[in-house]
């Protein structure tokens, strides 16, 4: 499906992990501001809101594509997911035992949300820095060159963990 542009051409947005710089997608995930996929900040309308939010759900799609998902990542859009189900049975059917399951999955979910932004920003970050050799900046580097770098940190663990097992 294609979105209808519908911002001015001043008001531009990132549409792919290949443009999206980290920094902005850890932001949306730690604050769910959707206007994070704003080149520049702008205020916007209910309907610009639903563009953007499109727009980060194809960079989603496209980080699964190419990473797919990890335990946690997977962990956390199930409980959104479960979220959405019950608030959406709460306001259409009036389910307000509902609230109670929707207050307990929140709080699993920031729990989760706040281990995973601790070690995924900063401690990632510098193992990375490290490995590569060079600083990272986050308003630079894209969603999809971040994690290339870490699945090449990764690989080189494996790597020298299995040498280390020869020998």
């Amino acid at each position: 499906m294609k979105i209808i542009d519908i911002f001015p051409p001043k008001i531009q947005y990132y549409k792919s992990i290949d443009e999206l710089p980290i920094r902005n997608w850890f932001k949306i995930q730690d604050t769910d501001d959707i206007t994070w996929m704003l080149k520049k900040k702008y205020s916007v309308n209910a309907k610009q809101l639903a563009v953007l939010a499109k727009a980060f759900a194809d960079c989603q799609a496209q980080y699964i594509d190419t990473f797919g998902l990890s335990d946690n990542y997977r962990k956390i859009l199930t409980l959104k997911w479960e979220i959405a189900v019950l608030r959406s049975e709460l306001v259409m059917q009036g389910k307000r035992t509902n609230q109670v399951y929707i207050d307990l999955k929140t709080l699993d979910l920031k729990v989760i949300l706040t281990e995973s932004k601790a070690s995924e920003t900063g401690s990632v970050k510098v193992m990375i820095e490290k490995h590569m050799g060079f600083k990272l900046n986050e308003n630079e580097v894209t969603v999809k060159e971040f994690y290339e770098y870490l699945n090449d940190l990764k690989r080189t663990v494996e790597q020298q963990i299995a040498a280390n097992e020869r020998g």
